[in-house]
């Protein structure tokens, strides 16, 4: 549709009526349609809004301002957008002043930054940003407990405060913490409030990985294994356990293992090691061997410890006995020290 030349009535005539009735007709759909066309009607006086039509999609609004058309906002129909043109110039001339204004709640979306500042400055928005790029937030932002900060794009990531606790909650995929800086040092610390450091898991830069508390290292994770600073502790108490029942033919246990040398094939040092194969193992001990999540058979080297022991106290028992000894706890007559001493045997 293009708009009239200038409304009201012919005053020329005389004219037929139905060249009249067009000429209103044309007029009444032009103020209708917010002056619609290819350009500004000649009638259009100053501060007058039109609008051009740029394709099927897309239209342009002017104000006929100081004897010039000035652009003021572009409609996109295919994405529903509005661009409304110097907006980045007005909006940060004017962030001192929405900061100290700005309602406690505040929503938007934008489906396209192009043109648009990405820097979140001082706006006092507290709730409800939402955004397809990224974003540096230059000062600092408030949030009530419970509102959340939700990163991805399929609502991966939040971080938020509820109930008295500080949450990160990794809602889909895998959560990685990563320390991108050449040569930098990567720490987690648990600190009071009076600033003392309790716990912290330092990572020195891919070569190590300690666990320390109140500044000494407990335990260390290196390329070739672990190593432990200070006691490591088994529960064991009385309280915990049920069924319990003496070791019975531990020597046999014993003399059923191998201790053997071996390289590990994920150790790149290729250092010979000292210790068990736990397939081995399970056949005379299957207690102290468990399979983890891939399938490889693990040792508890401690808990072998306990077979060791008795496996001792059964062979201590018979040489004693080889020797003519009384058992460890028991004491002979005088008849059977007698005998030997004489290297007999009490028959009874």
């Amino acid at each position: 549709m293009t708009q009239a030349a200038e409304f009201g009535a012919p005053v020329q005539g005389p004219k037929a009526p139905a060249a009249v009735t067009n000429q209103i007709d044309q007029s009444l759909k032009s103020l209708m349609t917010g002056h619609l066309g290819s350009s500004r009607p000649a009638y259009l006086e100053e501060f007058g809004m039109w609008t051009r039509q740029v394709n099927g999609t897309t239209a342009e609004i002017y104000v006929y301002a100081g004897g010039q058309d000035v652009l003021v906002a572009t409609i996109d129909a295919n994405g529903h957008d509005i661009e409304f043109a110097g907006v980045s110039a007005q909006l940060a001339s004017v962030s001192a002043d929405v900061a100290t204004k700005a309602p406690a709640s505040h929503s938007h979306s934008f489906t396209s930054l192009t043109g648009r500042p990405t820097t979140i400055s001082g706006y006092g928005i507290t709730d409800g940003v939402r955004t397809n790029a990224d974003q540096t937030i230059s000062s600092h932002k408030t949030f009530a407990d419970g509102k959340r900060v939700r990163i991805g794009s399929g609502n991966d990531l939040d971080i938020y405060h509820s109930n008295g606790y500080s949450l990160l909650e990794v809602r889909t995929g895998t959560f990685e913490i990563r320390g991108n800086v050449a040569g930098g040092d990567l720490n987690f610390t648990a600190t009071r409030a009076d600033g003392t450091r309790t716990m912290l898991i330092h990572c020195a830069n891919g070569q190590y990985v300690d666990l320390r508390y109140q500044g000494s290292v407990k335990f260390r994770t290196e390329s070739w294994g672990g190593t432990c600073y200070g006691e490591i502790n088994i529960s064991s108490d009385a309280k915990l356990k049920k069924d319990i029942a003496p070791i019975e033919g531990s020597l046999d246990t014993v003399l059923g293992m191998n201790g053997v040398y071996y390289v590990r094939k994920d150790d790149p040092t290729e250092k010979r090691l000292v210790g068990f194969v736990a397939n081995e193992v399970e056949e005379v001990l299957p207690e102290v061997v468990r399979e983890d999540a891939e399938g490889l058979k693990t040792v508890s080297y401690p808990s072998v410890t306990a077979v060791l022991v008795e496996a001792i106290k059964e062979l201590e028992g018979r040489v004693r006995e080889l020797e003519g000894l009384e058992p460890r706890g028991q004491k002979k007559s005088a008849l059977s020290r007698f005998f030997s001493k004489l290297g007999l045997k009490d028959s009874n």
